[in-house]
């Protein structure tokens, strides 16, 4: 007997963007991503943003050595970046599902907005993790500054 047909989804045209950093909470998210696409035969747009807040650290009294240290932090992110795209390639070629991985550096919120006004897409997925207490006041709260700017439908997968 033959599978049963994948089910079908209609979505409005255009990619999906995905938000990826690397982290457990976001994973979920790459799921959601994915098998959506995988149903609605759409491309995913991973979006990495190389976030070089370390860098602000240089000028510091006790950052001895800046050159090697500044070189040491774009090695790293560099690092994090292959191995997200990676990983994401290999979750995305394991279902079928055509994608890209952009990778951006700067800000994330205002990369990630940049990226979703520049058309193309018919909703952006990010993850979010569960934050209560003093961590949820200290947190920049990425999904929910992303949903205040209103670009683009947003889907928050939490965790």
């Amino acid at each position: 007997m033959a599978d049963p047909p994948a089910p079908s989804l209609s979505l409005p045209s255009g990619d999906l963007l995905l938000a990826v950093d690397g982290e457990p909470h976001t994973e979920a998210a790459q799921r959601w991503a994915l098998q959506l696409a995988a149903a609605a035969g759409r491309r995913v747009v991973a979006v990495h943003v190389e976030d070089p807040y370390l860098k602000q650290f240089h000028t510091e009294i006790y950052a001895q050595g800046r050159r090697e240290y500044l070189e040491h932090v774009d090695e790293c992110l560099a690092r994090a970046s292959g191995e997200i795209g990676a990983a994401f390639g290999a979750a995305a070629d394991g279902l079928g599902v055509e994608h890209e991985l952009r990778v951006l550096r700067g800000e994330p919120l205002e990369e990630l907005a940049a990226e979703a006004r520049r058309g193309g897409y018919c909703l952006m997925i990010c993850g979010a993790k569960r934050i209560t207490g003093l961590r949820r006041w200290q947190s920049d709260n990425l999904p929910d500054r992303l949903a205040a700017l209103r670009d683009l439908p947003l889907l928050v997968v939490p965790t």
